[in-house]
């Protein structure tokens, strides 16, 4: 989503000129692998989330104040964040969330009909400097496709995947966010030709 982000930044303004761009769990960026993450990510709820979510949601629809609605947005972030990690309650070092569900919704808004439309590959292939994407694993997201397709249209792409890593994979017990933090840190010092 941030490459798709910078792309569309660049076609409306004077262009951006950051050295490369860093993914963390990219997001699907076409229609089967945003289905196969939604089944993926349904598979690891519990049956008493589900029940909460299936919950929150009815109140959402019967909400008439825009308020409740950004309220409960949260409260189902907030339910279903930790299972997109591998240990789920590794997400309690993450602190407690701060969202802007407006703002992370018109994300989605702008994103998914260029999903739907096939626009994203001729979007990402305007993206001229190197793009590297650090993915878990075991994020519901399914990496391996993400990466795939980044690596169909993007110019310069590389990938590192931790294996046992949900979607957070910095806050992943048994040194799987240590060796993130690492690769990370090593990743932007690292220099880049021009």
């Amino acid at each position: 989503s941030l490459a798709l982000f910078y792309a569309s930044a660049r076609a409306k303004r004077p262009p951006l000129l950051p050295e490369r761009l860093v993914l963390l769990g990219a997001a699907p960026l076409d229609p089967e692998t945003k289905s196969e993450f939604r089944k993926n990510l349904e598979e690891r709820l519990p049956p008493a989330v589900r029940a909460e979510r299936d919950r929150i949601d009815s109140e959402y629809e019967a909400a008439k104040d825009e308020g409740e609605r950004e309220r409960l947005r949260i409260r189902n972030l907030d339910l279903i964040t930790p299972y997109y990690n591998a240990v789920p309650e590794s997400t309690q070092s993450l602190g407690a969330p701060v969202w802007n569900y407006s703002e992370f919704e018109s994300i989605g808004d702008d994103l998914n009909p260029r999903i739907e439309r096939g626009e994203i590959p001729g979007i990402l292939s305007r993206i001229s400097v190197p793009v590297v994407s650090f993915h878990g694993s075991l994020d519901p997201i399914p990496g391996i496709r993400v990466q795939a397709f980044l690596r169909r249209h993007l110019r310069d792409f590389r990938s590192r995947t931790y294996v046992g890593a949900g979607h957070f994979a910095w806050v992943e017990p048994g040194g799987i966010g240590d060796r993130f933090v690492g690769d990370l840190r090593a990743e932007l010092r690292r220099s880049i030709p021009f």
